[in-house]
């Protein structure tokens, strides 16, 4: 890719960071839809209602107590920035997986081929939508920026040299006031402000959904039913395996 190509790129990105930065945010958001929530439900014995029986893992001593499926399964500001048009993103994927998961308990998930592709869609919604692959990409960028540290002190130890005492009117001689300095310089950058504001976050996230989407696109789909019993569902539903 030339860096005319880059160049575009970064300018789309970073418009929409622009278009994002003054819309409004929801809270609490959901990391597990409701509508999938709601197949781990069971009756409440004085009413009609279905309700989930949470349990956490953090404090298992706590009283727990069922439910509805609107409590459960959801963070503060997942999206911080713009979350309202992400949620409308996911909306789109959770509006048809009734139909879907309707054929599912009939034993007939792929007599339609729109069924499958709805079912792939659930998987990529929550395997983006998970504290997880937030902490992943948080992880990414923090090693990007050790990198980035030093290879401007290996390369350019001069022109930090110069910048910094230009700056602070100190001459910083070793690696270590060097390294410290350039991190300094890195984190005053604009992508990391936006990282720090959840811009970077939210444009990233609805980036990695297409991307998975097409992915998934292209690989077959299993769909296993437990022969006695019931499955558990956690707020990370969809996992990676290696096999």
């Amino acid at each position: 890719m030339g860096s005319r190509e880059t160049l575009s790129g970064w300018r789309g990105v970073l418009g929409r960071i622009r278009c994002v930065a003054t819309a409004q945010q929801t809270s609490p958001q959901h990391l597990v839809s409701q509508v999938l929530l709601k197949e781990f439900t069971g009756p409440e014995p004085k009413g009609s209602s279905r309700q989930l029986l949470p349990f956490d893992l953090h404090n298992p001593g706590r009283v727990h107590k069922r439910m509805p499926t609107s409590r459960c399964g959801w963070v503060e500001n997942f999206v911080a920035v713009d979350s309202p048009s992400v949620e409308a993103l996911w909306g789109d994927v959770e509006r048809r997986v009734p139909a879907a998961l309707a054929a599912v308990h009939a034993g007939t998930p792929f007599t339609d081929p729109l069924h499958a592709d709805v079912l792939r869609d659930l998987v990529v919604l929550h395997y983006v939508r998970s504290l997880h692959y937030r902490d992943v990409r948080t992880d990414s960028v923090e090693r990007a920026c050790t990198r980035l540290v030093a290879k401007v002190i290996t390369q350019y130890p001069e022109q930090l040299r110069l910048e910094a005492l230009r700056e602070t009117g100190l001459y910083l001689s070793g690696p270590a006031t060097l390294g410290a300095f350039a991190k300094r310089l890195i984190e005053r950058s604009s992508v990391m402000r936006d990282r720090e504001s959840g811009k970077l976050f939210r444009t990233s996230i609805e980036k990695t959904i297409h991307q998975m989407r097409d992915l998934a696109s292209t690989r077959r789909l299993e769909v296993i039913t437990p022969e006695s019993g019931q499955f558990l569902i956690g707020d990370n539903p969809a996992l990676t395996l290696s096999v």
